[in-house]
């Protein structure tokens, strides 16, 4: 649709490698900022445990209790 519409190219598409390396580096692109995100969540919940069982002798004391029972798991 964009080498139709914006290059007033008529012809059928020659070559299949260049949208697909678009969509690729896109993909790539997307996946990396949300897997960022989650790994950067996941650090600060497991920091925050660990000086939260560090201030209180191995226990933790803080938070909800499903998040410790998963940790206990």
């Amino acid at each position: 649709m964009i080498m139709k519409y914006i290059t007033l190219d008529t012809e059928e598409v020659s070559s299949l490698w260049g949208p697909v390396a678009i969509v690729a580096v896109s993909s790539y692109l997307t996946a990396s900022i949300f897997l960022g995100l989650f790994d950067t969540s996941v650090n600060a919940m497991m920091t925050c445990l660990a000086i939260d069982m560090d201030h209180h002798n191995g226990e933790p004391v803080k938070g909800p209790p499903t998040f410790h029972d998963h940790i206990r798991e």
